[in-house]
């Protein structure tokens, strides 16, 4: 299954419907409050106060709940779009292609990436 949503992803993890989840994971997305996609991370301060993800956001426990299901998780979007590599992006956060997939890769349940074009 491929999704951009946690609860939509959650419920099929959590009821054994799928083995495998393709999912967006990358630092940008990841430091967002929740569910947001690319265009929310436009936004003037949709990024953790403290810069960092907390244990118990949405997407680090999806990605705990893979883990403990057995469900291969396969990290999408690795790269934000790209923009992870441009110095004016609204995270903040600017990173070669090696430290995006070495990112996505130490996350936990993440069994190997799709970085895209």
């Amino acid at each position: 299954m491929s999704s951009h949503k946690v609860p939509v992803s959650k419920n099929a993890v959590e009821n054994d419907l799928i083995d495998v989840l393709m999912f967006p994971i990358n630092p940008a997305f990841d430091l967002t409050a929740g569910d947001e996609g690319l265009d929310t991370l436009w936004k003037d301060e949709p990024y953790a106060k403290d810069g960092k993800l907390t244990p118990e956001s949405s997407r680090r426990l999806l990605q705990k709940l893979c883990a403990r299901k057995q469900v291969s998780l396969v990290a999408m979007k690795v790269y934000a779009a790209g923009w992870l590599f441009w110095k004016e992006n609204p995270s903040s956060i600017v990173l070669n292609p090696t430290q995006c997939l070495h990112y996505a890769l130490s996350q936990p349940g993440v069994t190997t990436t799709v970085p895209g074009c």
